[in-house]
């Protein structure tokens, strides 16, 4: 019996080294696997980071075109009413022209009426 004692010892630290080492590999295979999920969540959050950041600066960006825009479409606002008032103004003015010409026909039909008076009055004596 006692040489069998020594075989089946062997035996069991064969299968003992056997199985420390098939635990070594698994729990370094488990540690590698966590390191890389702990690398992707670190790229993930680094990146999410950055996305956020480049939203931010987007959205203040778009903002400012907004303003921008308001103040574009506020000078066109008052652009149309400046034209409107000039328009306004032109008609005046032409309304007022087309008087003051009816005036002057006028004022040349008496004046050439006056003139053929003086000239009969001229061509009589």
């Amino acid at each position: 019996m006692k040489n069998m004692t020594i075989p089946v010892a062997v035996a069991v630290a064969i299968i003992g080294c056997i199985l420390a080492v098939s635990a070594n590999v698994t729990t370094i295979k488990v540690r590698e696997n966590l390191d890389r999920e702990r690398y992707k969540r670190f790229a993930a959050e680094e990146s999410l980071q950055k996305t956020q950041t480049q939203l931010q600066r987007l959205e203040a960006e778009l903002s400012l075109a907004n303003g921008k825009l308001t103040s574009i479409e506020d000078v066109i606002n008052e652009g149309k009413s400046v034209r409107s008032d000039l328009q306004n103004e032109v008609d005046r003015l032409q309304e007022e022209k087309t008087l003051l010409e009816g005036q002057i026909q006028s004022l040349q039909g008496q004046v050439s009426g006056g003139d053929g008076m003086k000239q009969e009055q001229q061509g009589s004596p």
